[in-house]
């Protein structure tokens, strides 16, 4: 019976104590609970009194409509809109152009250019004073670090957003960011932050003067050269009078020499289409052929043929590059 009567004690005991720790980790965990429910009670009670106080100075109509975000401005706004836009215009680029390499592998590439006029920006809202330059290179940090890394943080003046991921990622890494324009300080930040250049209408002088700057400045910077590309308007047809009949050359001439920072011809002015060379590829395929082959000789790397002026016989010109000019230009090369 002595044994007996102990070995009962001895259980009362070990649920005694078991029951104490269990109810000091029900305490601990309801600590826990407390303090995270104040904690939260504290946050809701400080956004709404801040926020109570902001929508007495700022109309919560304004705050949800207006296009701009100039907080620091003696005449400052609060358009939420802006800072949402651009988060999701960037994560949305980044997603798609992610999403089209699963199909088209690192074929693809994305280029951006900062526009030309001041209006168009003005007319959605953007602030005169942003530079748009500026927004090209935010996009492109922000796209290159989504593309490489989950549960992104970023902030700049334009800008703000945190804990960003974006699946897929692209195949075969960030998809390579050029910068499309024709002048200096194009070329500039091509150098800066992008793998590639790509201007529109320039002339072959000016394309080579830039891709020489570049490769100056590429060498100072201890990187590669970015890829040089260009998008000359082109007109193929049996002999060049027919592919000049087609092109606003007068309008190509009065344009050109309004460009401020291109490489003037002898005569320091643009008077005729000889003078356009590269600013548009137009004759027969041969005459095609010489074209392509000056711009590659001057450091291009990649060109796109621009059919603008043939909207109306678009295949056609498609099929004439692919049996007449495509061929003649890969023999010469081979032949080069």
């Amino acid at each position: 019976m002595h044994v007996g009567a102990t070995t009962v004690s001895d259980r009362l005991a070990k649920k005694f104590s078991r029951n104490i720790k269990e109810r000091v980790i029900e305490i601990a965990l309801f600590c826990a609970a407390l303090v995270s429910v104040l904690t939260t009670v504290g946050i809701v009670y400080v956004l709404v009194k801040e926020s109570v106080l902001f929508f007495t100075h700022v109309p919560i109509l304004d705050f949800l409509t207006d296009t701009q975000w100039t907080p620091l401005f003696d005449d400052a706004h609060f358009g939420i809109m802006v800072l949402l836009s651009g988060t999701i215009t960037s994560s949305l680029v980044a997603l798609s152009v992610a999403t089209v390499t699963l199909q088209k592998n690192p074929r693809v590439i994305l280029g951006y250019g900062a526009g030309t006029f001041d209006h168009e920006f003005e007319a959605i809202g953007i602030d005169p004073e942003i530079k748009r330059w500026h927004l090209v290179k935010s996009t492109a940090l922000i796209l290159r670090k989504v593309w490489q890394e989950n549960a992104v943080d970023y902030k700049d003046e334009f800008y703000s957003f945190e804990d960003v991921t974006i699946e897929p990622k692209p195949v075969g890494g960030p998809v390579p960011f050029w910068y499309c324009g024709n002048t200096p300080a194009s070329a500039r930040r091509a150098v800066e932050y992008c793998e590639g250049w790509m201007p529109g209408r320039i002339s072959l002088a000016t394309f080579r003067a830039r891709v020489d700057k570049m490769a100056e400045m590429s060498e100072a910077a201890g990187r590669t050269p970015p890829t040089a590309a260009v998008i000359p308007p082109t007109s193929v047809e049996a002999t060049r009078e027919e592919a000049l009949r087609d092109v606003n050359v007068d309008g190509l001439l009065t344009w050109a020499n309004k460009a401020k920072y291109w490489v003037k011809p002898p005569s320091g002015r643009f008077e005729s289409w000889e003078d356009l060379e590269g600013v548009l590829i137009a004759g027969s395929p041969e005459d095609v052929v010489e074209e392509v082959l000056k711009f590659q000789a001057a450091g291009c790397e990649h060109l796109v043929f621009d059919f603008r002026f043939k909207f109306d016989r678009f295949f056609e010109q498609i099929e004439l590059l692919g049996k007449e000019v495509l061929p003649k230009l890969r023999k010469a090369e081979v032949t080069a």
